[in-house]
C-alpha cells in the first residue's frame, strides 16, 4: 500500500466515519456493518459452520416494492439485524468487526484496516451477500458501482 493510499484512507476515515458511541461504548447502531469486508478463508468457513449450526439465516438488505422489484440496496452486512439491533453472528464475526468501533482515532482505524486488509496474505475483500446468499442484485451492483468496479471484490460463494 503506497502511502498516497494511505493518506487518502486516512482521509475518507477522517471525514466519513462518525462517532455514534455513547460514552465510548458500541450502541450496535449497525453503520459500521458494510456488505464488503476484508476477511479470511478460515473466517469464512467459521462463519459458514456457524450459521449452519446455529440456524443462522442472513438478512437481504434489500427493499422492494409491491411489485417485488428493489427499491433500496443497502451495502451493509446480511448478517446486521437492524430490528434486533444486533449481529447475528457476533461470537465468529471477522477481525475486522471485533477491531472497529467508530470513537478510535482515525489513526487506530486506519492501521486495523491495513492490517486486516494489506498485511494478511490471505484476506480477501468479500462480499457477504454474494458469499452466503449468491445474491445476484449484489453481483450486478458491484459490478456498476462507481467505488467497487474497478476494485477486485472476490466473490466467494457458498451454498447453504
Amino acid at each position: 500500500m503506497t502511502e498516497s493510499t494511505i493518506k487518502q484512507l486516512k482521509h475518507k476515515i477522517e471525514h466519513d466515519v462518525v462517532d455514534h458511541t455513547k460514552d465510548g461504548r458500541c450502541i450496535r447502531c449497525g453503520m459500521c456493518c458494510p456488505d464488503i469486508l476484508p476477511v479470511t478463508k478460515n473466517e469464512l468457513i467459521t462463519i459458514k459452520r456457524y450459521i449452519t449450526r446455529c440456524n443462522v439465516i442472513p438478512i437481504r438488505q434489500v427493499e422492494c416494492d409491491k411489485a417485488g422489484r428493489p427499491t433500496d440496496i443497502r451495502l451493509q452486512c446480511p448478517f446486521s439485524d437492524e430490528k434486533k439491533r444486533k449481529c447475528l453472528i457476533y461470537s465468529v464475526r471477522p477481525e475486522i468487526c471485533r477491531l472497529f468501533i467508530c470513537s478510535q482515532p482515525p489513526d487506530v482505524i486506519v492501521r486495523n484496516q491495513i492490517d486486516c486488509s494489506i498485511n494478511k496474505k490471505d484476506s480477501l475483500f468479500v462480499s457477504m451477500h454474494i458469499a452466503f446468499l449468491n445474491d445476484e442484485l449484489y453481483m450486478q451492483t458491484y459490478s456498476s458501482h462507481p467505488t467497487w468496479k474497478n476494485h477486485a471484490v472476490t466473490f466467494v460463494k457458498f451454498d447453504i
